[in-house]
């Protein structure tokens, strides 16, 4: 059985309980920090065993969400080098620890680039629209704000769930202006803007974006009324695994977020967590590694350092319901 920080950890992502994947990997980070220390195991196989049962906890709740995908490609990538290895158990726990604290401080490092790259291209007076929530996106926002610029913001309530009200505060907090309104007047919003910036839960090899479902919407309008959309995401947002044609998982939450009664005979509700962005309408990438363009982000993947081990467990996971 996983270990209980796992399962606790594996709850809170099956529920949505966090806003945004880098909350999420920083939770995944400590919860698999913490079963490593802890473990009881009483030998160095006996220890990667557990931690891979751990995996397959995670692996049984997790959508498409690339930095969860290639935050266990790091650590299954560490288990593989224990098992093939000379360790003692103490070392192989603490190997484990630091492989994974090393790939969160990276994660941190990136986000503040980001917001400092991202900050810089806000203008005095611009308008700023972004839908959902993002830390990348808030980073953008700080950064620009601590640099004394003035701007304003648009922001959409992002149903369901309405992660666009957590971001409609955290704003309004930094002292931006925001206009605030229903996912349906995004062709009211958007027009007049200087950028319309989201953030990303998985970035393909075509340059395609997972976003939160609406987001599409937003990236047709800003198209419509030439303004320039931007991705605000670091490199682990790029799932290398899509170069060899794995698919992404999309979840159905079920009706009742968005519908609270009793449903009638013959009415389905659909109710997809995520969709699909088309390339062509992304005007570029907002990276720790700069402003990257849709044709670049397969060149920037193949760098990626990949876990055997869990691709051959990706492909079963690729078929399986979450």
């Amino acid at each position: 059985m996983a270990d209980k920080i796992v399962l606790e950890f594996c709850d809170k992502v099956k529920y949505n309980k966090f806003g945004g994947a880098a909350e999420m990997v920083e939770d995944g980070v400590k919860s698999i920090v913490s079963a490593a220390r802890h473990c009881d195991a009483k030998s160095v196989t006996e220890f990667a065993d557990q931690m891979e049962v751990d995996v397959d906890a995670i692996l049984g709740v997790i959508p498409s969400i690339a930095p969860m995908t290639n935050l266990l490609h790091a650590y299954m990538s560490e288990i593989d080098e224990i098992r093939q290895g000379m360790f003692q158990l103490d070392s192989a726990r603490e190997k484990v620890a630091k492989a994974l604290e090393e790939y969160l401080d990276r994660q941190s490092r990136a986000l503040g680039i980001i917001g400092q790259i991202g900050g810089q291209m806000i203008k005095n007076n611009d308008k700023v629209a972004t839908f959902s929530t993002s830390g990348s996106v808030m980073a953008m926002f700080k950064t620009a704000r601590e640099e004394g610029k003035e701007f304003s913001a648009v922001v959409t309530e992002a149903r369901p769930a309405n992660e666009g009200i957590r971001t409609m505060t955290e704003v309004a907090e930094l002292g931006i202006p925001v206009t605030f309104g229903v996912d349906a007047i995004l062709s009211y919003l958007i027009p007049g803007s200087s950028m319309f910036i989201a953030g990303a839960d998985v970035i393909n090899s075509l340059g395609e974006v997972l976003v939160k479902v609406g987001t599409y919407l937003g990236a047709l309008m800003a198209r419509e009324y030439g303004v320039p959309f931007y991705v605000v995401a670091d490199s682990s947002k790029f799932d290398p695994m899509t170069i060899d044609g794995f698919p992404l998982k999309i979840r159905d939450k079920g009706p009742d977020t968005v519908f609270g009664g009793d449903i009638p005979n013959g009415v389905k509700i659909i109710n997809p967590s995520f969709e699909m962005i088309p390339a062509h309408l992304v005007t570029g990438y907002i990276t720790e590694m700069g402003l990257i363009s849709p044709g670049s982000v397969a060149t920037v993947m193949r760098q990626a350092k990949l876990s055997d081990s869990l691709t051959v467990k990706l492909r079963d996971w690729v078929n399986k319901p979450i």
